[in-house]
């Protein structure tokens, strides 16, 4: 076994789900089972759990760094879990519905929206998100709280009312993800790592988006996606091609981590 450990982002990195790559391409999923005779894999996503599909999970990746950091797994055990306070969780919802926001609770076991919420199924539907981790009540343990806003001025104003106590991360549409500032992938990188007796010089990350910068930065090997951001794509050691050229097997075969073809 080498010395690296790799760590992948999955919407935009080894997903593109607004495009319909709801799930991973054969190429993808048999180059990663390769890399992973050689080296540890590992995910490292903003999504929960409950949010993983069964064929992404069915590569046997040796480690999960999730929720941004929020819930970190390695080779049998969990090493952090943190949750929302619950009255933190209680004003949240409170707010959101005095407001006419959708939210989502998102957990470990589970996740949890309102039935009659339209926005949010959609984005459901679009994620093709497990259906049988839904839960049709309100979810105890939250580590992640996604919101839709309904126009430009309520998404402006919930900025404002919680940008200071949290990490908010804008996606389109006027959507956001909430979590506490203390949550990053690289924290929960970093906590994997260490467990596994590595350093973060060890680690090679892939990732797109606004959320993984920090892993990205320190990583030993930073590996941007062609449809990252340009802020992304200057911070990265590397910069492969897009999620939909396949551009993590592009990145793994260059740097000869895998054989070609």
């Amino acid at each position: 076994m080498h010395s690296h450990m790799f760590f992948f982002d999955i919407d935009g990195t080894l997903l593109f789900c607004p495009a319909g790559k709801t799930d991973l391409d054969d190429s993808t999923y048999q180059t990663l089972k390769k890399l992973r005779e050689n080296y540890p894999i590992c995910l490292a996503s903003g999504r929960t759990l409950s949010y993983l599909p069964d064929h992404l999970l069915s590569i046997g990746f040796d480690g999960m760094v999730l929720a941004n950091g929020a819930y970190v797994y390695y080779q049998g055990k969990v090493i952090r879990e943190d949750y929302l306070e619950s009255k933190e969780v209680e004003e949240i919802v409170a707010y959101c519905q005095a407001h006419e926001i959708e939210y989502v609770l998102e957990g470990t076991e589970a996740y949890y929206a309102p039935a009659t919420y339209t926005k949010m199924q959609a984005f459901f539907d679009k994620f093709d998100l497990p259906k049988h981790k839904r839960a049709d009540k309100p979810i105890e343990r939250v580590t992640k709280i996604a919101v839709i806003c309904h126009d430009e001025k309520t998404a402006s104003q919930f900025d404002r009312d919680f940008q200071k106590r949290y990490r908010l991360m804008a996606h389109g549409g006027y959507s956001y993800d909430l979590y506490p500032h203390s949550q990053s992938k690289a924290r929960g990188i970093a906590d994997l790592v260490k467990m596994a007796d590595r350093t973060m010089d060890d680690v090679v990350a892939f990732g797109d988006g606004f959320n993984d910068l920090e892993m990205i930065e320190e990583a030993g090997i930073g590996i941007a996606m062609g449809n990252a951001s340009g802020t992304l794509k200057e911070k990265a050691d590397f910069v492969t091609t897009t999620v939909l050229e396949q551009g993590v097997v592009q990145a793994l075969q260059h740097f000869n981590w895998v054989p070609k073809g």
